[in-house]
């Protein structure tokens, strides 16, 4: 996102984005309008973060919190994180519930994974606390790009009401609540969000096709 931020493309580039990089994702879609914007679940800072969040961040007790987390087995943490994402958690295929076990362990086996896990914890809430002219719905309010906002109804980590205040924000934006999905809508339901976004590009191609013709028409005209 770096890279495109400092040579911008010359045409509309898709964004796609989850809830941690949205911040990156709005700053990218100021400074480059033209592109098209896919995000999903946009928050509210302190009101819509997990207390979770909160908690890991205090100094001293997120790191005995953490700790504590990772003496529960792996395969007890998986299960717990694929409950609080999916609302059913028999859609996950057994293949990417083993493969979630094997990143458990494997993350465990990093000599840093703690103090990654509560820089990254400390620098959100920072994010998303922050106040005024520099919050990220000031931002988002910003984007001139075709934006699609994806919630899920039953999202348990983000409050799905959040999505009216995003609809108000941001200037060109469709939101969508998809019913009956929680956290992962792409990966709990990939044909609905997939549909959404395909919906999206094709009212966005037909809108910019439109403003072309009555330009051109404009420029015959005078």
């Amino acid at each position: 996102m770096a890279s495109l931020t400092k040579n911008p493309p010359i045409n509309p580039v898709p964004l796609v984005t989850k809830r941690w990089l949205i911040s990156a994702a709005v700053v990218f879609s100021i400074y480059n309008p033209s592109g098209h914007s896919y995000y999903h679940w946009v928050t509210d800072g302190s009101a819509s973060l997990p207390l979770r969040l909160a908690v890991v961040a205090m100094p001293g007790v997120g790191r005995w919190l953490v700790t504590k987390m990772q003496a529960i087995p792996p395969e007890r943490r998986a299960e717990t994180s694929i409950s609080e994402l999916y609302v059913d958690p028999n859609r996950i295929q057994p293949e990417r519930r083993a493969e979630a076990i094997a990143e458990m362990i494997r993350r465990d086996g990093l000599g840093y994974s703690v103090d990654a896990l509560l820089f990254s914890a400390r620098s959100l809430l920072t994010e998303y606390t922050r106040p005024g002219p520099a919050s990220l719905w000031a931002d988002a309010a910003k984007v001139t790009a075709p934006t699609l906002l994806i919630h899920g109804s039953h999202d348990r980590l983000v409050n799905p009401g959040m999505a009216g205040r995003a609809a108000r924000t941001f200037p060109n934006c469709r939101v969508i609540v998809l019913p009956r999905i929680g956290h992962v809508a792409m990966m709990e339901r990939p044909e609905e969000v997939a549909a959404e976004m395909r919906d999206f590009l094709r009212r966005t191609r037909a809108a910019a096709m439109a403003t072309q013709d009555w330009a051109a028409l404009g420029a015959v005209g005078s």
